[in-house]
């Protein structure tokens, strides 16, 4: 028997291997010549920063409304929108805990999320990044993450309940 979710573990972090840190390093010479070889590049760079500044500010903005729509919600209001008696409450908690990295800004301490919510519609989380919350999530709620293709849930995550459910239907690390 699990004891109560807030007592989940927290994510551990592989450490980047060796390979990792030389292909940053080639990447990084990489640019550094194009800036030194082609200066214009410089101006292409300063563009997309801009655009890049302007749409996190109005994506933070579109979060920030939503959340004032939300006041009064939190984890508990969360999990009693699940079926938390079918479903492992870690695994709630570690998708409440994970995804608040992706949808909190520097105005909110937590982000109201609800089961309905669609990762990638409304939270704007690529589908790569999604196979990493999953990971995260698995690891932290003790699932195993062998044989996915088998779930039901398998390539079918659009909401936040989808993605509860897909780890839900893991099958159990057993630990010693």
């Amino acid at each position: 028997m699990n004891s109560f979710s807030r007592n989940i573990p927290k994510y551990v972090k592989q450490s980047t291997t060796l390979s990792q840190k030389v292909a940053i390093c080639v990447l990084i010479f990489a640019v550094l010549c194009l800036l030194y070889f082609y200066p214009i590049c410089i101006l292409l760079f300063i563009i997309i920063g801009i655009w890049t500044i302007v749409y996190n500010y109005g994506e933070a903005k579109r979060l920030s409304d939503i959340a004032h729509n939300r006041t009064g919600e939190s984890i508990c209001s969360f999990t009693r929108a699940l079926s938390f008696r079918q479903i492992d409450t870690w695994i709630i908690r570690a998708t409440w805990e994970e995804l608040q990295d992706y949808v909190t800004h520097k105005n909110l301490n937590e982000f109201p999320i609800r089961p309905t919510d669609k990762v990638e519609d409304d939270f704007k989380i690529d589908p790569e990044e999604i196979e990493d919350i999953v990971e995260r999530i698995a690891q932290r709620s003790r699932r195993s993450l062998e044989e996915t293709d088998k779930n039901p849930y398998f390539g079918k995550i659009e909401t936040v309940g989808d993605l509860i459910s897909f780890v839900n239907n893991q099958p159990k690390k057993f630990v010693v």
